[in-house]
Order: C-alpha cells, then structure tokens, then sequence
C-alpha cells in the first residue's frame, strides 16, 4: 500500500519526502515484493531503486513456479530478479520452499488428492528444495524456508496442509534441516 501511494504521488507531480530506505536510518532494511515483470516498466524500476534496500520475490521462487513438473524447473523469472538485485546492490530473500499455496499438487498428493507416502512426500521435498538452493547458493541473502504454517484457527496449532497430511507434524522441522545441510552458510527464517 505504502509503495502504491508513493508512486501515486509521484506520478502526480506532488513533492515526496525522503525515501523510505532513508527514513530507517540504516536501522533496518526496507525491503519490496517484487514480480520479474515490474523490471519492466521504467517508473516501477525507479521507485524500488528509490525506496527500498532489498527485493523479495513475490511468486517467482515459489515451488509451482520454479517446478510445475517434476524435475522441470523453470528459473528464468527468479533469475531475472536476482540479476537486477545484484545490478544494484539490492539483497535477495528466496520466498520461499515450502507452502500450502502454490505449490504443485504432486510434491505431496497422488492423482487422487490423497497423501503420497510419508517417504515420498520427503523425497519430493528434498529434491525440491536441493535442487532450488544449489542454483541459487550464493545469490540469495536469506530464505524463507516455510510460509504460514501456523494455523490462524483457534483451535489448530499446525495447518491442515498436503504437506502436513504427508509428512507430518515435523513437515517444518524438516524442511529447514533439508535447507540448512544444502546450504549451511545462508539464513533461513519461517515466515
């Protein structure tokens, strides 16, 4: 919302305070969620280059996207926000390796909807997950490893996810220890 009004005013001509990047005085980072296509349009670029220290992808390292088959990866978009984030000294967060939306119905379902085998299910998270921070090592300043699996019910601790349904409760557990031995220097966050 913030990064709408400013480039709402800015597109009308009204004078803008200082940046947001600069507002934090260094104190912390002021980051934005981007998608590959907003790099193409001139007046987007110039407002992140403006106001943000660092750059998230919004879908683009997200598992449907990056293997919406298996084994098929598709980096070419994540790629491209990595570049411009290294073009300009912007630092990258990989968002992220494991969520109950957009992901593919297949790293933890069979045709039916029913949960692979707990075996499986592992598996196909650990291909996944190996495969993504290997190409990325080194690009990425962080990850976030796992996305909203705390329930907002109020009688749920966990969300009944596919992943969960497969896995199990230690889904979250796992994959951070998935993520930490494939890439052990990197930080890696719950988000």
């Amino acid at each position: 919302m913030v990064a709408i009004f400013l480039f709402l005013a800015t597109a009308r001509g009204e004078e803008q305070k200082a940046p947001l990047r600069e507002a934090a005085a260094r104190q912390f980072l002021i980051g934005a969620a981007i998608q590959s296509k907003q790099l193409d349009d001139p007046m987007m670029v110039a407002l992140i280059l403006k106001q943000f220290d660092c750059l998230t992808g919004e879908y683009e390292f997200m598992p449907a996207l990056l293997q919406p088959k298996p084994g098929k990866f598709t980096f070419e978009a994540a790629d491209r926000i990595i570049a411009f984030g290294h073009e300009h000294g912007l630092p990258v967060t990989g968002h992220m390796l494991c969520w109950n939306q957009v992901t593919p119905p297949w790293m933890f379902e069979d045709a039916e909807h029913k949960p692979l085998s707990r075996e499986k299910a592992l598996e196909n998270l650990k291909d996944h997950i190996e495969t993504v921070m290997k190409h990325f090592k080194g690009k990425v300043s962080s990850w976030d490893v796992v996305n909203e699996a705390i329930s907002d019910q109020s009688r749920e601790y966990l969300r009944d996810t596919p992943a969960r349904r497969a896995v199990g409760d230690d889904y979250v557990q796992k994959a951070f220890e998935i993520a930490h031995t494939a890439d052990p220097d990197v930080p890696l966050y719950y988000n």
